[in-house]
């Protein structure tokens, strides 16, 4: 049992299990050896990707392989807010979603949106719009599909927050 010097939003074990990173969601993370149970300040990401190579904040990207290395500011970016795959990420741009390739251009935008969830495995993601309806997509190597759409509930005019449960079903 470790404790780190304030609150948590999220935690990432990475996938040798050498280590974990824990963040407050404000950019501030903790790195933890899970072997000593040593506690440092991390690197300042509010996410990670699924390969734990790359953390991001804002729209800056930091190489979590190399801890000394600066961050690089993608300037095709604004707000990242979830890595899809190693090299596409969800950006908030302009009061919309839009999914990217890191450090170019838009693949898809996504205006409307008011709540996001994405899945464990980062094979799913959910999109809630202004309209109640949720729209479930696939990320796959050949690009985005959109997997169905789930009907707003009945007599509700507001939208709801979509989550997954770790098994990956909504």
């Amino acid at each position: 049992r470790q404790r780190v010097p304030g609150s948590l939003k999220w935690v990432r074990v990475s996938p040798d299990g050498a280590f974990a990173l824990a963040g407050d969601g404000s950019g501030t993370s903790w790195r933890v050896d899970l072997k000593t149970g040593r506690v440092t300040d991390g690197p300042p990401v509010a996410l990670v990707s699924a390969d734990f190579r790359r953390g991001a904040n804002g729209n800056k990207v930091y190489d979590l392989t190399d801890p000394k290395a600066a961050p690089v500011v993608d300037s095709n970016t604004r707000d990242i807010r979830a890595f899809l795959t190693d090299d596409l990420v969800l950006d908030f741009v302009d009061g919309k979603f839009v999914v990217r390739k890191l450090g170019g251009a838009v693949v898809e935008a996504y205006p409307d949106v008011t709540h996001f969830a994405l899945s464990p495995d980062r094979k799913h993601f959910a999109f809630v719009f202004k309209d109640a309806t949720c729209r479930v997509y696939a990320v796959s190597p050949e690009g985005i599909q959109e997997r169905f759409t789930l009907p707003k509930p009945e007599g509700r005019t507001n939208a709801f927050a979509p989550s997954f449960s770790y098994t990956g079903r909504m």
